[in-house]
């Protein structure tokens, strides 16, 4: 068995620093481009207030949205894995996050549309990709854990669905 590094508590502080800066990025410009054309017509909030809401949400979604995925992997690996890939596990959210965010605050830049569905798919990959590759190509602790993110991704995609 490979012997495995640990991440420091200020990279664990840096990569999660990460993820809230981008969420928050795209959170901005999702709010921006796309929404404050349909809601600030129908609302008696300024343009300025409706971007501030949007950045502050997304601030507070991503930190929150983290540390509950990342609970929920814990839990998983704890309870159902008895596996010690913690590390792992927030580095692979951490990544995923990251590009699923970038990547989605790029396309909202260029095309001014919500793409919330194809970042959350594509958030789903990326972790999957990720996570298999640091635990050490194992099949059984990649699935069980993007098995149970796909139920919480579908659950997600599909009341976006029906609110729009």
């Amino acid at each position: 068995m490979k012997e495995r590094s640990k991440l420091s508590s200020w990279a664990k502080v840096g990569l999660f620093s990460l993820v809230v800066v981008t969420a928050a990025a795209l959170s901005y410009f999702t709010v921006q481009l796309t929404l404050i054309a349909t809601v600030a017509p129908n609302t008696t909030l300024d343009s300025s207030t409706l971007r501030l809401i949007g950045l502050a949400g997304g601030v507070v979604g991503a930190a929150v949205n983290f540390a509950f995925v990342w609970g929920i992997g814990r839990l998983v690996g704890l309870v159902a894995l008895k596996d010690k890939y913690h590390d792992e596990l927030f580095l692979a959210l951490a990544l995923a996050s990251t590009l699923a965010n970038t990547l989605g605050t790029s396309l909202v830049l260029l095309f001014a549309k919500n793409f919330a569905t194809f970042t959350s798919c594509l958030w789903l990959v990326s972790f999957a990709v990720c996570y298999y590759l640091l635990v050490d190509k194992k099949w059984r602790p990649t699935l069980t854990l993007t098995g149970v993110y796909a139920v919480g991704v579908l659950l997600g995609v599909g009341a976006s669905l029906l609110l729009n």
